[in-house]
């Protein structure tokens, strides 16, 4: 990544004395610090065009010019492969659309066709899968991948339901839904990530009666499912860091989606993350970037309170 310890000019200015980090630039060697000069040919919404003519510190070595584009602000996936389960709703689109925009190809399960409409275009495979929670499916899905650099988990179920009217089988829906599929998932992309010898990033999608059960009052079957999906989390982040495979969740409140606010139309929207902020701490969690965070469950709860959220 082009890193620029001073302001970036105006379009058509220069600047002289710029510290530029070129370590990934075939053209230098690796690591080479330079005096540059930048010009800044172009700005396209949040994309960046350089041409630099750099100089090695020292005063030796040859003199290079290098055009280079940097995606300022955004998460580097290039041609890195990422699974997306749940990635045809309202967070999995989001996810799908941030990664596909930072070079991520990603593999997305879904189980009917009409969940395939309107999904982002770009490097993007569909895979057909009947349920994550079947141990035969999930070793299929994984098992046909390239070396696997990511694995979010976004699938799962909710169901509001007091304890007396919750059945056994709702109960072990629940359970399937959220905790036997995020399991399966995590299993199998461990595996797959171990034949790449690289390490890799998972990230599962709990929710914040995870993190605060009073909250699940009337919810209790996906409540208790769901602080599962944070333990399993937490365990595995233990687990696997000797690996450099880092495991992380998400616990979000209610987010900002339509059927949100078809359910609730007299909330607070306002209060509600939306699922645009939601992929954002998703994608940094999953990215190269994150080198140090594992085992966390983090909250993304917006301004929402407590009774909103419940």
């Amino acid at each position: 990544m082009l890193r620029c310890l001073k302001p970036f000019p105006k379009e058509g200015q220069k600047t002289v004395g710029a510290h530029v980090d070129l370590s990934h630039v075939a053209a230098t060697s690796m690591g080479m610090r330079v005096t540059a000069q930048v010009e800044l040919v172009a700005v396209e919404g949040r994309k960046l065009r350089f041409k630099l003519e750099c100089q090695d510190e020292k005063g030796g070595g040859e003199r290079r010019r290098i055009e280079a584009e940097e995606q300022e602000g955004r998460m580097d996936f290039r041609e890195r492969h990422v699974v997306v389960t749940g990635g045809t709703g309202a967070l999995g689109r989001a996810v799908v659309g941030a990664l596909l925009a930072a070079g991520a190809h990603c593999h997305v399960p879904y189980r009917q066709g009409r969940e395939k409409e309107g999904l982002p275009t770009g490097a993007l495979s569909l895979i057909p899968v009947p349920t994550l929670a079947d141990d035969a499916a999930v070793v299929k899905l994984y098992g046909g991948l390239p070396s696997l650099w990511a694995s979010i988990h976004i699938a799962g179920g909710f169901a509001f339901a007091p304890l007396t009217d919750t059945s056994e089988e709702l109960l072990r829906r629940q359970i399937d839904d959220n905790l036997v599929s995020c399991f399966l998932c995590c299993r199998e992309a461990v595996a797959a990530m171990r034949l790449g010898k690289a390490g890799g990033r998972i990230v599962n999608v709990t929710a914040r009666q995870a993190l605060e059960p009073r909250d699940g009052a009337k919810i209790s079957a996906s409540t208790a499912a769901k602080a599962g999906v944070a333990a399993l989390t937490a365990a595995l982040g233990e687990e696997l860091a000797g690996e450099g495979i880092l495991v992380n969740a998400v616990a979000p409140s209610i987010m900002d989606t339509p059927t949100n606010r078809r359910a609730m139309p007299k909330a607070n929207f306002d209060a509600w993350p939306k699922v645009e902020e939601v992929a954002a701490t998703i994608l940094f969690l999953a990215s190269p970037e994150n080198k140090v965070s594992r085992g966390g469950v983090v909250p993304v709860f917006g301004a929402a309170s407590q009774t909103a959220a419940s």
